[in-house]
This record gives structure tokens, sequence and C-alpha cells, in this order.
């Protein structure tokens, strides 16, 4: 909810003649929190049935969180618009203030991720990694109960629900990858629309075009909700620079990648790095991230 207000928000800027309603949908996602999320099989679980309505024309689009988006869209949709990013970045949240590093031997941290977990157990074998669910709040009261020494969680949620002062230690992504479309808005909408210049005017041209490459080059690698992987693509001084990583769930071995390209070159940079990582070995990594993910 937090999000679509940020959308609606956005059209009331740039289109301010066109009225909008919000259309709740509660997905299998939000409905079930007792389950690790790959467990549904997809990550399609937090957007199936908003496509649904969006189709039946119930609603004329929808706002999801990028990093939740399948890499093939739902059939007769598109993504109408991708708004200005918020903080791609992951942060630590710990019950006493600790940062990372300073966990105790043994912590016990929160995280149903796979790439979370990977990149931590790289850094820190000695922790515990848990399966925790629920959204920001549930997880927080979980922490603040004693059920973890300390969270993972998205910077963009933490600032988009006004708790981002709760976060202990932003992680820079050479430390923690962030998931492809981390900290974006995606709005999908109807591949045949008459609303396409309201989708057009908050659509942000290089924050859609740094989504696509990170997609893209997942696309390419063969990552899905089973390997650990994440990817982050920014727009730094008239050039687009692209970080990658793949690892095992259990961080005994990893492979990363950066690379830059002028701007529009995005999809053949996604490419070049899904190769240049693949030739390295990443496949393995990949299948032993899969086999990882079914045994836990």
């Amino acid at each position: 909810m937090a999000q679509t207000r940020l959308v609606a928000d956005a059209i009331a800027r740039a289109v301010p003649q066109c009225r909008v309603e919000v259309v709740v949908v509660r997905t299998t996602g939000d409905r079930i929190v007792d389950r690790p999320l790959r467990s549904f099989g997809d990550k399609a679980v937090f957007v199936r049935e908003i496509e649904d309505v969006v189709r039946s024309g119930a609603a004329d689009a929808g706002v999801h969180s990028a990093k939740d988006l399948p890499i093939h869209l739902g059939g007769g949709l598109a993504l109408g618009a991708v708004t200005e990013r918020e903080d791609p970045r992951d942060a630590i949240i710990s019950r006493d203030g600790r940062p990372l590093a300073d966990l105790p031997s043994g912590a016990r941290v929160g995280t149903s991720s796979l790439r979370r977990r990977g990149q931590l157990l790289r850094l820190r074998p000695d922790l515990v990694c848990v399966e925790v669910r629920g959204n920001v709040d549930t997880r927080l009261a979980k922490l603040d109960a004693g059920e973890y020494d300390a969270l993972v969680l998205a910077v963009a949620g933490l600032k988009r629900l006004g708790v981002a002062g709760r976060a202990t230690e932003l992680l820079a992504p050479e430390i923690m990858m962030p998931a492809a479309g981390q900290g974006a808005l995606a709005v999908e909408v109807p591949a045949v629309t008459t609303l396409g210049h309201v989708w057009r005017a908050i659509d942000h041209a290089s924050e859609r075009e740094c989504l696509e490459t990170e997609r893209l080059m997942l696309q390419h690698l063969g990552a899905d909700c089973h390997t650990a992987a994440g990817c982050l693509c920014r727009c730094e001084g008239g050039e687009l620079a692209l970080l990658g990583t793949v690892c095992t769930p259990d961080g005994t071995d990893s492979l990363s990648v950066a690379m830059r390209g002028p701007l529009g070159s995005g999809a053949a940079l996604a490419v070049a790095a899904a190769q240049d990582l693949l030739a390295r070995g990443a496949g393995e990594i990949l299948r032993r991230s899969r086999d990882q993910s079914a045994s836990a």
C-alpha cells in the first residue's frame, strides 16, 4: 500500500487531471507467511493475483516491487512505468545495535533470501541464518521479542514505511549485492491501453534501462528464486555501471562481475556480464544453489 500511494502521488503530480483510485489485492505471498517463498515455486506469488485483476479490467495498472516481478511478464501485460528508484541497498537491523562485523558468533540472523544467506555466510560463516516471513512490522516485532539477533531487510522498504531509523548498518552492494530491481517500483499495465500518456509521464527512462539491464542479466544467467544471485545497475557520469554476483546459499563459493558501458548499452552489458560469469563457472554455482535450496 505504501508503494501504491507513491505511484498514485507521482501520477497526481505529473497528470493532475487524472483521478486515482486504489484497488486493494491481497496476494498469496501476503496471505501465507509460514513457508519460505521458494517453496511456492516462483516469485509470482506477489504478482499473479494483481495481474489477474489488471487483465480483468478491474484495475488499469498493478504496482509491484520490481524485485518481485518474474523475468517474463504475464500474457497481455507490459511494463508501463518504472518510477524513481529508492535506495537499493540492504540493511542490518540488530537487536543490540551491533553492525554485521560485531555480531557474536552463532548469532541468529533472520532472512528467507538465498541471496542474502549466501552473502552473509560468505562473510560470516559462524552466523546462523533463520527463515523469517511476514511484513516489515511483523519481522521487527519478532526481532524485538528475541526470536532473532538481527534481520536483513531492504533499505527501501524501511524508508517507505518510515522506520529507516531502525537500521543498524547499511550494506554496500560490494558487501551485500541487492536483488535485481530492489528499491524500484514497477507499474504493470495492459499491453494495449488508452492511458499510455499517464505511464509515460511517470516513467524514468534511466531507471527503466537499469532495471531492464538487471533483469536481462539474470535471464541470461538462468537465475531464478531457487538460486542465490543479485545485481545492480546504476547511472554514473553518463555511463551504466553494472555489478553482479552469484553464490551458493552456504556461502562457500561465489563469483562477481563489474562492467561499464554508455547509456543505451544496457542489453549488451547484461549479456556480456552474464557470459563472463558463466565462462568462469557460474552455471555450476547456480546448480549447487538449486540443490541446496531443494534440501533446505
